[in-house]
């Protein structure tokens, strides 16, 4: 069976912030012939689909290991229309068989890290996992 990704996006306003955050909820399912996780562009999930990415800074990246665990040290990209990484590498080994892990995204503009606004479709790359339907959960908090 192929692997599939799927999704869900919720809004939440705190008391305390004017601000919302906003949660796109991944569940990472591999491949259960080779491991694989397909190539996934994030705006087109069913559960994601009319919700605006748009304008949004992605703050943090979460990962959380299954019941059939990946393997351990496996990456993750999530590219912008010009096949950027928008967590700046932050997702190397990021993905463990035990723990639950987390990143910023830190990409490097001259000598400061700085923050992007989401302004196109961003795709979701998982590489390195060997373990046949490896299953995990990835959540990304996004903030205006």
């Amino acid at each position: 069976m192929a692997g599939t990704i799927t999704g869900t996006f919720t809004k939440k306003v705190g008391r305390n912030t004017p601000n919302p955050i906003y949660i796109v909820l991944l569940t990472c399912t591999a491949d259960s012939g080779d491991g694989s996780y397909p190539i996934t562009v994030i705006n087109t999930i069913p559960g994601i689909i009319g919700n605006d990415l748009t304008g949004l800074y992605l703050y943090r990246a979460t990962t959380k290991p299954g019941v059939v665990t990946p393997t351990s040290e496996s990456d993750l990209t999530i590219t912008d229309e010009n096949n950027l990484d928008i967590l700046g590498g932050s997702g190397t080994n990021l993905i463990s068989s035990s723990i639950i892990t987390s990143c910023v995204p830190r990409v490097i503009a001259g000598s400061v890290s700085v923050s992007q606004p989401i302004a196109s479709e961003i795709t979701l790359n998982i590489t390195n996992n060997s373990v046949n339907s490896a299953v995990f959960t990835l959540e990304l908090l996004f903030t205006l």
